[in-house]
């Protein structure tokens, strides 16, 4: 489970990352509303992603999997 977490926390830091970029290239997406939601939960699940898998690491509750 934990690798799939990490793996899910990388996925959408890239998708984040690309938006941001995309943004910065194409001034238009900045106004697009629906692009600007999916930017933001891109970036939120991304940090949750990896508090849970740093969380976890801190506990010890990984099961190393």
């Amino acid at each position: 489970m934990r690798s799939y977490v990490i793996v899910t926390g990388t996925i959408f830091a890239l998708l984040f990352a690309i938006h941001l970029w995309r943004m910065v290239a194409e001034r238009h997406l900045a106004a697009d509303p629906w692009y600007l939601v999916i930017t933001v939960l891109a970036g939120a699940l991304s940090i949750w992603a990896w508090r849970v898998t740093i969380g976890n690491r801190e506990r010890g509750t990984g099961n190393g999997s």
